[in-house]
């Protein structure tokens, strides 16, 4: 039954994807449902290593940008993405403040804040300074464990994870 089902949606998968026209104007960088069937390495049986038949000659020809940790469908739909929220913000920026909404009003202000480095600098690490005394008077493993525990806490967002480097599987 297994064979039955995948066949056809191994058959689906092999034709190339049509361009799509974005509401700009613009066309889709990975086509029209982010596969780009280009990076198929065909020298290798996709029933002996799938993930190498399917992405085989990206492998060997890809390189990830200077100013990023990876590259692949998901950088260029976020580089899609900050471009056309850039030209949002850059919009809303050149706007008068009669015609904004409350909304635009606060995305632009919100923009104008994280755009202020030389505020963000003065301010150096004044807003930090309680945090990182409340993790100096950590002093136990059960202190620690119970300030990552507590939502609210500096250390909400720390946790354990085994090396990405090394492939579990």
């Amino acid at each position: 039954m297994m064979r039955q089902v995948a066949c056809p949606m191994l058959a689906g998968c092999v034709t190339q994807p049509t361009s799509t026209v974005g509401t700009n104007g613009s066309h889709a960088a990975v086509g029209n449902w982010g596969v780009d069937l280009s990076m198929i390495d065909e020298s290798v049986k996709p029933g002996e290593d799938f993930f190498a038949y399917a992405n085989g000659k990206w492998l060997k020809t890809a390189e990830i940008p200077a100013d990023r940790s990876y590259a692949g469908v998901n950088y260029e739909l976020n580089r899609q993405n900050e471009d056309r929220l850039k030209a949002i913000v850059a919009d809303i920026g050149k706007s008068p403040d009669a015609p904004l909404t409350p909304e635009a009003r606060k995305l632009r202000d919100l923009f104008a804040a994280y755009s202020d480095t030389t505020g963000i600098e003065a301010q150096a690490m004044a807003r930090a300074q309680a945090d990182l005394a409340m993790i100096a008077r950590l002093t136990t493993r059960t202190q620690i464990a119970e300030a990552m525990s507590d939502p609210v806490a500096p250390t909400e967002n720390c946790y354990l994870a085994p090396d990405a480097r090394v492939h579990l599987w």
